[in-house]
Protein backbone atom coordinates (compact mmCIF):
# COMPACT_ATOMS: atom_id res chain seq x y z
CA UNK A 1 0.00 0.00 0.00
CA UNK A 2 1.32 3.10 -0.67
CA UNK A 3 3.07 5.33 1.95
CA UNK A 4 2.21 8.84 3.14
CA UNK A 5 -1.44 10.43 3.17
CA UNK A 6 -3.56 7.03 2.69
CA UNK A 7 -6.07 6.81 -0.53
CA UNK A 8 -7.23 9.89 -1.49
CA UNK A 9 -6.33 13.34 -2.47
CA UNK A 10 -6.37 15.57 0.09
CA UNK A 11 -6.39 19.12 -1.74
CA UNK A 12 -3.84 21.41 -1.02
CA UNK A 13 -3.99 24.14 1.47
CA UNK A 14 -2.79 27.97 1.35
CA UNK A 15 -0.53 27.08 3.92
CA UNK A 16 1.00 24.20 1.57
CA UNK A 17 1.45 26.35 -1.18
CA UNK A 18 3.42 29.05 1.11
CA UNK A 19 5.32 26.47 3.20
CA UNK A 20 8.72 26.09 0.94
CA UNK A 21 10.51 28.41 -1.91
CA UNK A 22 8.92 26.27 -4.60
CA UNK A 23 5.61 27.26 -3.45
CA UNK A 24 6.14 30.64 -3.37
CA UNK A 25 7.62 31.44 -6.55
CA UNK A 26 4.83 29.56 -8.02
CA UNK A 27 2.60 32.17 -6.05
CA UNK A 28 4.69 34.83 -7.86
CA UNK A 29 4.63 33.24 -11.22
CA UNK A 30 1.18 32.72 -10.94
CA UNK A 31 0.15 36.48 -9.85
CA UNK A 32 2.87 37.93 -12.91
CA UNK A 33 0.82 35.96 -15.55
CA UNK A 34 -2.76 37.20 -13.90
CA UNK A 35 -1.16 40.76 -13.87
CA UNK A 36 0.00 40.28 -17.27
CA UNK A 37 -3.26 39.09 -18.42
CA UNK A 38 -5.05 42.01 -17.02
CA UNK A 39 -3.26 44.57 -18.33
CA UNK A 40 -3.58 43.14 -22.08
CA UNK A 41 -7.31 42.86 -21.78
CA UNK A 42 -7.60 46.85 -19.85
CA UNK A 43 -5.46 48.21 -22.55
CA UNK A 44 -6.38 46.30 -25.96
CA UNK A 45 -2.75 46.85 -27.49
CA UNK A 46 -1.41 43.17 -27.21
CA UNK A 47 1.25 42.51 -24.90
CA UNK A 48 2.16 44.12 -21.59
CA UNK A 49 5.74 45.07 -22.69
CA UNK A 50 4.22 46.86 -25.72
CA UNK A 51 1.59 49.04 -23.66
CA UNK A 52 4.60 49.69 -21.52
CA UNK A 53 6.61 50.89 -24.40
CA UNK A 54 3.53 52.90 -26.14
CA UNK A 55 3.32 54.49 -23.05
CA UNK A 56 6.98 54.89 -21.97
CA UNK A 57 8.05 55.89 -25.88
CA UNK A 58 12.04 55.37 -25.95
CA UNK A 59 12.69 55.01 -22.40
CA UNK A 60 11.24 50.87 -21.43
CA UNK A 61 11.61 50.62 -17.61
CA UNK A 62 13.40 47.82 -18.15
CA UNK A 63 15.26 47.58 -14.50
CA UNK A 64 13.65 50.72 -13.72
CA UNK A 65 9.79 50.69 -14.06
CA UNK A 66 9.09 53.62 -12.61
CA UNK A 67 10.33 55.99 -14.92
CA UNK A 68 9.05 58.90 -16.16
CA UNK A 69 5.97 58.50 -18.51
CA UNK A 70 4.63 55.02 -17.22
CA UNK A 71 2.04 55.39 -14.91
CA UNK A 72 1.65 51.92 -13.91
CA UNK A 73 4.55 49.49 -13.86
CA UNK A 74 3.76 45.86 -14.53
CA UNK A 75 3.73 43.82 -11.98
CA UNK A 76 6.51 41.58 -13.78
CA UNK A 77 8.61 44.54 -14.13
CA UNK A 78 8.78 45.09 -10.47
CA UNK A 79 9.31 41.74 -8.96
CA UNK A 80 12.03 41.43 -11.84
CA UNK A 81 13.53 44.84 -10.47
CA UNK A 82 13.36 43.63 -6.52
CA UNK A 83 14.29 40.51 -7.34
CA UNK A 84 17.64 41.64 -9.30
CA UNK A 85 18.09 44.12 -5.81
CA UNK A 86 17.78 41.36 -3.60
CA UNK A 87 19.81 38.66 -5.88
CA UNK A 88 23.15 37.58 -4.31
CA UNK A 89 24.99 37.23 -7.41
CA UNK A 90 23.47 40.18 -8.95
CA UNK A 91 26.53 42.09 -9.81
CA UNK A 92 27.60 39.16 -12.54
CA UNK A 93 24.20 37.20 -12.75
CA UNK A 94 22.07 37.40 -15.84
CA UNK A 95 19.26 39.67 -16.15
CA UNK A 96 15.49 38.49 -15.08
CA UNK A 97 14.07 38.01 -18.08
CA UNK A 98 16.47 37.15 -20.61
CA UNK A 99 15.06 33.94 -21.42
CA UNK A 100 11.45 35.10 -21.50
CA UNK A 101 9.70 35.19 -24.77
CA UNK A 102 8.34 38.25 -24.58
CA UNK A 103 11.31 39.73 -23.11
CA UNK A 104 12.70 41.84 -26.70
CA UNK A 105 15.99 43.01 -27.35
CA UNK A 106 15.47 46.66 -26.64
CA UNK A 107 14.59 45.58 -22.84
CA UNK A 108 17.60 42.95 -22.70
CA UNK A 109 20.17 45.75 -24.02
CA UNK A 110 18.51 48.17 -21.32
CA UNK A 111 18.63 45.44 -18.43
CA UNK A 112 22.39 45.07 -19.17
CA UNK A 113 22.81 48.87 -19.30
CA UNK A 114 21.57 48.96 -16.04
CA UNK A 115 19.17 51.23 -13.90
CA UNK A 116 18.09 55.23 -14.57
CA UNK A 117 20.72 57.36 -12.29
CA UNK A 118 19.14 58.27 -8.87
CA UNK A 119 16.75 55.23 -9.59
CA UNK A 120 15.67 53.01 -6.26
CA UNK A 121 14.55 49.32 -6.89
CA UNK A 122 10.58 48.68 -5.45
CA UNK A 123 11.27 47.55 -2.20
CA UNK A 124 9.52 44.07 -1.12
CA UNK A 125 6.81 46.28 0.67
CA UNK A 126 5.64 48.23 -2.99
CA UNK A 127 5.53 45.00 -4.23
CA UNK A 128 3.43 43.32 -1.97
CA UNK A 129 1.18 46.64 -1.72
CA UNK A 130 0.64 45.62 -5.68
CA UNK A 131 -0.06 41.99 -4.96
CA UNK A 132 -2.70 44.00 -3.13
CA UNK A 133 -4.61 45.44 -5.19
CA UNK A 134 -3.90 42.45 -7.65
CA UNK A 135 -7.38 40.82 -9.80
CA UNK A 136 -7.60 37.86 -9.34
CA UNK A 137 -9.97 35.59 -11.78
CA UNK A 138 -10.90 31.47 -12.29
CA UNK A 139 -7.69 30.10 -12.25
CA UNK A 140 -6.79 28.47 -15.72
CA UNK A 141 -5.15 25.25 -16.98
CA UNK A 142 -2.31 27.18 -18.78
CA UNK A 143 -1.78 30.11 -16.42
CA UNK A 144 -1.21 26.61 -13.70
CA UNK A 145 0.87 24.80 -15.78
CA UNK A 146 2.81 27.82 -16.67
CA UNK A 147 3.76 29.04 -13.08
CA UNK A 148 4.66 25.63 -12.35
CA UNK A 149 6.62 24.99 -14.78
CA UNK A 150 8.60 28.35 -13.99
CA UNK A 151 8.65 27.77 -10.38
CA UNK A 152 10.61 24.24 -11.26
CA UNK A 153 12.71 25.77 -13.92
CA UNK A 154 14.29 27.96 -11.69
CA UNK A 155 15.17 25.71 -8.89
CA UNK A 156 18.58 26.17 -7.93
CA UNK A 157 20.04 23.58 -5.20
CA UNK A 158 23.86 24.42 -5.36
CA UNK A 159 23.74 28.10 -4.40
CA UNK A 160 22.00 30.41 -2.51
CA UNK A 161 17.86 31.39 -3.62
CA UNK A 162 17.67 33.75 -6.33
CA UNK A 163 16.67 36.82 -5.99
CA UNK A 164 13.14 35.90 -6.70
CA UNK A 165 12.82 33.27 -4.46
CA UNK A 166 14.22 35.88 -1.50
CA UNK A 167 12.09 38.60 -2.36
CA UNK A 168 8.59 35.80 -2.02
CA UNK A 169 10.86 34.55 1.36
CA UNK A 170 10.82 38.22 2.46
CA UNK A 171 7.95 38.63 5.30
CA UNK A 172 5.63 41.24 3.88
CA UNK A 173 5.49 39.99 0.26
CA UNK A 174 4.87 36.02 1.47
CA UNK A 175 1.61 37.48 3.46
CA UNK A 176 1.09 39.63 0.01
CA UNK A 177 0.88 36.29 -1.60
CA UNK A 178 -0.98 34.48 0.82
CA UNK A 179 -4.48 35.75 -0.78
CA UNK A 180 -3.19 33.93 -4.31
CA UNK A 181 -2.58 31.02 -2.04
CA UNK A 182 -5.98 30.80 -1.10
CA UNK A 183 -7.42 31.85 -4.10
CA UNK A 184 -5.99 28.85 -5.72
CA UNK A 185 -6.59 26.33 -2.47
CA UNK A 186 -9.89 26.67 -3.83
CA UNK A 187 -9.82 25.91 -6.95
CA UNK A 188 -10.54 22.20 -8.43
CA UNK A 189 -7.29 22.17 -10.92
CA UNK A 190 -4.89 21.74 -8.58
CA UNK A 191 -6.56 19.09 -6.55
CA UNK A 192 -4.77 16.39 -8.72
CA UNK A 193 -1.58 18.16 -6.87
CA UNK A 194 -1.58 16.41 -4.25
CA UNK A 195 -2.84 12.93 -5.40
CA UNK A 196 -1.33 9.50 -5.34
CA UNK A 197 -0.09 8.43 -8.93
CA UNK A 198 -1.64 5.24 -10.57
CA UNK A 199 0.84 4.06 -12.69
CA UNK A 200 -1.96 3.19 -15.22
CA UNK A 201 -2.00 6.33 -18.22
CA UNK A 202 1.45 7.71 -16.77
CA UNK A 203 3.76 9.04 -19.73
CA UNK A 204 7.88 8.84 -20.25
CA UNK A 205 8.94 11.76 -21.59
CA UNK A 206 12.62 11.06 -23.44
CA UNK A 207 14.35 14.67 -24.67
CA UNK A 208 16.53 14.75 -27.33
CA UNK A 209 20.21 14.69 -25.82
CA UNK A 210 19.07 11.66 -23.84
CA UNK A 211 21.60 8.71 -23.93
CA UNK A 212 19.46 5.27 -24.49
CA UNK A 213 22.33 3.34 -24.99
CA UNK A 214 22.64 1.70 -21.07
CA UNK A 215 21.30 -1.51 -20.67
CA UNK A 216 21.82 -1.93 -17.42
CA UNK A 217 18.63 -3.43 -15.25
CA UNK A 218 17.32 -0.99 -12.51
CA UNK A 219 19.38 -2.95 -9.64
CA UNK A 220 22.95 -2.86 -11.31
CA UNK A 221 22.24 0.60 -11.91
CA UNK A 222 21.63 1.65 -8.17
CA UNK A 223 24.72 -0.58 -7.31
CA UNK A 224 26.71 1.34 -9.28
CA UNK A 225 25.10 4.25 -7.94
CA UNK A 226 25.81 3.37 -4.46
CA UNK A 227 29.39 2.92 -5.23
CA UNK A 228 29.58 6.50 -6.45
CA UNK A 229 28.33 7.95 -3.70
CA UNK A 230 30.61 6.18 -0.68
CA UNK A 231 33.55 6.96 -3.15
CA UNK A 232 32.06 10.89 -3.44
CA UNK A 233 31.79 10.58 -0.10
CA UNK A 234 34.92 9.41 1.23
CA UNK A 235 36.96 11.91 -1.55
CA UNK A 236 34.90 14.72 0.03
CA UNK A 237 35.76 14.14 3.46
CA UNK A 238 39.27 13.92 2.56
CA UNK A 239 39.56 17.12 0.19
CA UNK A 240 36.59 19.14 1.18
CA UNK A 241 36.84 22.19 3.26
CA UNK A 242 34.65 21.54 6.64
CA UNK A 243 33.36 25.31 6.24
CA UNK A 244 30.32 25.43 4.28
CA UNK A 245 31.10 28.22 2.65
CA UNK A 246 34.63 28.02 1.75
CA UNK A 247 34.11 25.57 -1.52
CA UNK A 248 30.52 24.64 -3.27
CA UNK A 249 30.14 21.90 -5.59
CA UNK A 250 29.54 18.44 -6.10
CA UNK A 251 26.74 16.52 -6.47
CA UNK A 252 23.82 18.67 -4.79
CA UNK A 253 21.08 15.94 -5.82
CA UNK A 254 19.23 13.36 -3.76
CA UNK A 255 17.85 11.59 -7.10
CA UNK A 256 17.93 8.07 -7.94
CA UNK A 257 20.68 8.12 -10.69
CA UNK A 258 19.67 9.06 -13.95
CA UNK A 259 19.34 5.53 -15.56
CA UNK A 260 16.23 4.99 -13.84
CA UNK A 261 12.74 5.65 -15.70
CA UNK A 262 10.90 8.52 -14.57
CA UNK A 263 6.89 9.07 -15.34
CA UNK A 264 4.32 11.50 -14.71
CA UNK A 265 0.82 11.63 -15.56
CA UNK A 266 -0.64 13.69 -18.39
CA UNK A 267 -2.58 16.79 -18.25
CA UNK A 268 -6.04 17.71 -19.16
CA UNK A 269 -5.23 18.21 -22.70
CA UNK A 270 -2.76 14.91 -23.21
CA UNK A 271 0.20 15.98 -22.55
CA UNK A 272 2.33 14.53 -20.02
CA UNK A 273 3.41 17.01 -17.23
CA UNK A 274 6.62 16.03 -17.32
CA UNK A 275 7.07 18.16 -20.74
CA UNK A 276 6.68 21.42 -18.43
CA UNK A 277 7.78 20.67 -15.27
CA UNK A 278 11.27 20.41 -15.63
CA UNK A 279 14.17 21.61 -12.79
CA UNK A 280 16.62 23.97 -14.13
CA UNK A 281 15.08 23.34 -17.86
CA UNK A 282 17.17 23.60 -20.20
CA UNK A 283 15.08 24.77 -23.13
CA UNK A 284 14.29 21.69 -25.57
CA UNK A 285 11.73 22.20 -27.93
CA UNK A 286 11.48 18.41 -29.17
CA UNK A 287 10.61 15.35 -27.31
CA UNK A 288 9.33 11.73 -27.91
CA UNK A 289 6.74 10.38 -25.30
CA UNK A 290 5.76 6.64 -24.85
CA UNK A 291 3.43 5.32 -22.69
CA UNK A 292 4.46 3.98 -19.21
CA UNK A 293 3.73 -0.40 -19.16
CA UNK A 294 3.70 -1.81 -15.61
CA UNK A 295 4.64 -5.57 -15.94
CA UNK A 296 3.15 -6.03 -12.42
CA UNK A 297 1.27 -4.48 -9.41
CA UNK A 298 3.49 -2.31 -8.06
CA UNK A 299 4.76 -1.25 -4.79
CA UNK A 300 4.67 3.09 -4.81
CA UNK A 301 6.08 4.96 -2.00
CA UNK A 302 4.40 8.47 -2.05
CA UNK A 303 6.20 10.89 -0.95
CA UNK A 304 3.20 13.29 0.02
CA UNK A 305 4.84 15.85 2.12
CA UNK A 306 8.24 16.33 4.16
CA UNK A 307 7.22 13.47 6.35
CA UNK A 308 7.21 11.14 3.91
CA UNK A 309 11.17 11.77 2.90
CA UNK A 310 12.32 12.09 6.38
CA UNK A 311 10.97 8.57 7.16
CA UNK A 312 12.59 7.09 3.92
CA UNK A 313 15.94 8.77 5.21
CA UNK A 314 15.59 7.32 8.31
CA UNK A 315 14.85 3.66 7.31
CA UNK A 316 17.48 3.74 4.43
CA UNK A 317 20.33 6.13 5.63
CA UNK A 318 23.10 7.03 3.23
CA UNK A 319 25.20 9.52 4.81
CA UNK A 320 26.04 12.33 2.31
CA UNK A 321 27.17 15.18 4.67
CA UNK A 322 30.86 15.90 3.31
CA UNK A 323 29.71 15.99 -0.45
CA UNK A 324 26.47 17.69 -0.26
CA UNK A 325 27.69 19.96 2.86
CA UNK A 326 28.90 23.28 0.57
CA UNK A 327 25.57 23.38 -1.87
CA UNK A 328 22.92 22.51 0.62
CA UNK A 329 24.74 24.84 3.12
CA UNK A 330 24.21 27.69 0.53
CA UNK A 331 20.25 26.80 -0.11
CA UNK A 332 18.62 26.16 3.05
CA UNK A 333 21.48 28.13 5.03
CA UNK A 334 21.60 24.79 7.55
CA UNK A 335 25.15 22.97 8.37
CA UNK A 336 24.92 19.68 10.13
CA UNK A 337 24.91 16.04 9.10
CA UNK A 338 22.89 15.32 6.23
CA UNK A 339 21.64 12.03 4.87
CA UNK A 340 20.05 11.08 1.60
CA UNK A 341 17.46 7.52 1.02
CA UNK A 342 20.13 4.54 0.39
CA UNK A 343 18.15 4.26 -3.03
CA UNK A 344 19.37 0.34 -3.58
CA UNK A 345 18.02 -0.72 -0.20
CA UNK A 346 14.76 1.25 -0.65
CA UNK A 347 14.59 -0.64 -4.20
CA UNK A 348 14.58 -3.68 -1.80
CA UNK A 349 11.24 -2.70 -0.81
CA UNK A 350 9.53 -0.33 -3.15
CA UNK A 351 9.32 -0.62 -7.20
CA UNK A 352 8.56 3.19 -7.12
CA UNK A 353 9.04 6.58 -5.78
CA UNK A 354 6.59 8.72 -6.48
CA UNK A 355 6.80 12.88 -5.54
CA UNK A 356 3.18 14.77 -5.25
CA UNK A 357 3.41 18.21 -6.67
CA UNK A 358 2.36 19.77 -3.69
CA UNK A 359 5.28 17.98 -1.52
CA UNK A 360 7.28 19.28 -3.88
CA UNK A 361 5.86 23.06 -3.35
CA UNK A 362 6.15 22.76 -0.30
CA UNK A 363 9.09 20.78 0.71
CA UNK A 364 12.13 20.71 -1.72
CA UNK A 365 14.67 22.80 -1.71
CA UNK A 366 14.66 23.06 2.37
CA UNK A 367 16.18 21.78 5.31
CA UNK A 368 14.01 18.60 6.02
CA UNK A 369 14.88 17.01 10.24
CA UNK A 370 15.21 13.08 9.41
CA UNK A 371 16.60 13.02 13.70
CA UNK A 372 17.84 14.95 16.12
CA UNK A 373 21.20 15.39 14.17
CA UNK A 374 20.68 14.74 10.40
CA UNK A 375 18.48 16.49 8.00
CA UNK A 376 17.92 15.66 4.25
CA UNK A 377 16.97 18.29 1.25
CA UNK A 378 14.74 16.53 -1.67
CA UNK A 379 16.73 18.08 -4.65
CA UNK A 380 16.77 17.24 -8.02
CA UNK A 381 13.29 16.13 -8.51
CA UNK A 382 10.86 16.87 -10.65
CA UNK A 383 7.37 17.46 -9.79
CA UNK A 384 4.63 14.75 -10.32
CA UNK A 385 7.40 12.55 -10.76
CA UNK A 386 7.69 9.05 -10.13
CA UNK A 387 11.13 7.50 -10.38
CA UNK A 388 11.23 3.62 -10.81
CA UNK A 389 13.64 1.42 -8.78
CA UNK A 390 13.37 -1.71 -9.94
CA UNK A 391 12.23 -3.32 -13.33
CA UNK A 392 8.42 -3.01 -12.83
CA UNK A 393 7.41 -1.17 -15.66
CA UNK A 394 8.58 -0.53 -18.27
CA UNK A 395 8.17 1.71 -21.86
CA UNK A 396 5.60 0.66 -24.80
CA UNK A 397 6.48 0.85 -28.30
CA UNK A 398 4.70 3.62 -30.06
CA UNK A 399 6.47 6.88 -30.07
CA UNK A 400 4.32 10.03 -29.67
CA UNK A 401 6.47 13.33 -30.76
CA UNK A 402 5.62 16.54 -29.12
CA UNK A 403 7.02 20.20 -29.94
CA UNK A 404 6.60 23.29 -29.20
CA UNK A 405 7.71 26.59 -30.16
CA UNK A 406 11.25 26.69 -30.72
CA UNK A 407 11.60 30.40 -30.84
CA UNK A 408 10.20 30.39 -27.39
CA UNK A 409 6.79 32.53 -28.71
CA UNK A 410 4.24 30.00 -27.58
CA UNK A 411 5.17 27.39 -24.92
CA UNK A 412 2.37 24.96 -25.62
CA UNK A 413 3.50 21.58 -25.76
CA UNK A 414 1.48 19.92 -28.91
CA UNK A 415 1.70 16.88 -30.89
CA UNK A 416 4.03 17.06 -34.11
CA UNK A 417 1.77 15.67 -36.63
CA UNK A 418 4.06 15.41 -39.46
CA UNK A 419 7.88 15.55 -40.49
CA UNK A 420 7.83 19.14 -41.72
CA UNK A 421 6.32 19.67 -38.27
CA UNK A 422 9.12 17.97 -36.78
CA UNK A 423 11.49 19.87 -38.79
CA UNK A 424 9.73 23.56 -38.23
Amino acid sequence: MPRGRPGDDAGVSAEDLLAGPRGRRLLLEYAVRVDEAGRVDESGRGEPEEADRSAAGENHPALDPRQAGVEEPSLQSMVWSAAHALDPDRDRARPYGEFDASWDRLSYERHLAGPTPGWAAPTPDEVAARLAGLRLTEASHETLVFALADAAAFALYWQEPDGADALAATGVVREGLRRVAEHLATSPLIRAWSAPASPAGQAVVRWPDEDASDQRSAREALLAWRADQVDAEARAARETPRDPAAAPGGDWTSTPPWHCLRSTRRLSDGAPAGLYTVEDDWGCHRAEVRALIPSRPVRLYEIDGPGAWARLCREFPLAMTAEKRCNWYLTTGRDGRWVVPDWSRVAEHWDAVHLTTAAYLAAAGTAIAVDAAAASVIAGWNPDETIWLTDAASCGDDVERWGRDADGEDLTWRPVESAADDAA
